[in-house]
């Protein structure tokens, strides 16, 4: 392993966040059929991770991304470019903020007493496993027979999620919303200039 190759790093964050997907969604869904004689329903549970495995990966995908940081100073360094692109590309950005206050809380605790730079000691919340019907816009079914049998067509998949509250309780994105974007302008910059060129992985 290249830890200074750009594209391999960019790599596993792709396979990281792939990490929070499960495609067997019959075997990873808890069905209770209920019958009180005048209802009856189903109790479904998507998932069987738990929370500390939840925790787990959805912190393991801010790590990987937030160590783009210096790998992108170091590469446009040795293209001879200016390493305060980064930093200014953060403090622009309130997505990358909240990533690095939520990475260093996780390494120093809560709240950061020294440099926080989104201003809003962000905090994960809701976390939960959820069904995804159509992983890439395409048609999908899940049908429960009487018998409490899950059929499935199409792509389908559970997905960890979360959100993130400012330390008022408000609600600041979700975290798809906060992965997607910092990828985004990690990726905008390393095509910008030039630092690697590698397929984009959803």
């Amino acid at each position: 392993m290249n830890f200074n190759d750009l594209q391999c790093r960019m790599n596993r964050i792709y396979s990281s966040i792939n990490l929070k997907y499960d495609d067997d969604v019959v075997k990873n869904t808890n069905i209770t059929i209920y019958d009180n004689n005048k209802i009856k329903g189903y109790f479904i549970n998507f998932g069987r991770d738990s929370d500390s495995e939840k925790h787990s990966k959805i912190i393991s995908i801010l790590y990987n991304i937030s160590t783009l940081k210096d790998h992108l100073k170091g590469a446009l360094l040795s293209k001879h470019l200016d390493k305060d692109i980064v930093e200014d590309t953060i403090d622009s950005n309130l997505y990358l903020q909240l990533l690095i206050d939520l990475v260093n809380q996780d390494k120093h605790g809560y709240p950061l007493t020294k440099t926080n730079r989104s201003k809003k000691n962000p905090v994960l919340k809701n976390f939960s496993q959820n069904l995804q019907l159509g992983k890439y816009n395409e048609k999908a079914s899940l049908t429960i027979s009487k018998t409490g049998k899950i059929i499935t067509q199409g792509n389908s998949r559970i997905s960890i999620t979360c959100d993130v509250f400012d330390e008022n309780g408000n609600k600041l994105c979700s975290i798809d919303e906060l992965i997607d974007n910092c990828l985004k302008v990690f990726e905008e910059l390393i095509h910008d200039n030039s630092l690697v060129t590698y397929e984009t992985q959803t």
